[in-house]
């Protein structure tokens, strides 16, 4: 609430009931999107799967999240094989990057969209990838972000998320 009012004048004022106005104005309290990534094997061999979990949330609220765009970059090494989520659309990255049968050369950026993310609410997307077979020893990060939402976010501390492997080199790996 803002309070304006005339409180001196040089010259007589004719009407006083006009010497002061209020304006309220409401603003949103905002809704706090957290995410999480997990990973089922922090340790795995060239060619093996994994499988990135990454949890959005809007426990804290107030207010629900809508259109939210999450950004999620899967790094080079890595092709996607499959995907789930239980809201929402994913949009995995580019073929050179992610997509079965691409190079593998770059990371790729896959995008989810939450189209409404109510208050007191999760979801999840579940990325099955491949390790590339020129891995071993490399350790690589999936980093996923809140890259947009309508709503103010009042903590973004929580936006970022990132999971890291590290894969396994050839004398590392179990024999049969």
């Amino acid at each position: 609430t803002n309070t304006a009012s005339v409180t001196a004048a040089d010259q007589p004022d004719p009407d006083l009931a006009n010497n002061s106005s209020i304006l309220a104005h409401h603003v949103k309290a905002g809704a706090d999107v957290a995410l999480l990534i997990t990973l089922d094997n922090n340790s795995p061999a060239p060619g093996a799967f994994v499988h990135y979990t990454i949890t959005a949330s809007d426990l804290a609220g107030p207010e629900d999240a809508n259109d939210v765009v999450i950004n999620e970059t899967l790094p080079a090494g890595l092709t996607v094989v499959s995907f789930v989520t239980t809201d929402g659309q994913y949009q995995p990255g580019s073929e050179a990057g992610q997509m079965a049968g691409g190079d593998g050369d770059a990371s790729s950026n896959g995008t989810w969209y939450l189209f409404n993310l109510k208050h007191g609410t999760t979801a999840t997307l579940t990325i099955t990838a491949s390790l590339d077979d020129d891995t071993a020893g490399q350790t690589l990060v999936n980093t996923a972000f809140v890259e947009k939402q309508d709503e103010i976010d009042p903590n973004t501390a929580n936006n970022t998320s990132s999971a890291s492997l590290t894969v396994l080199t050839t004398q590392q790996q179990p024999t049969s």
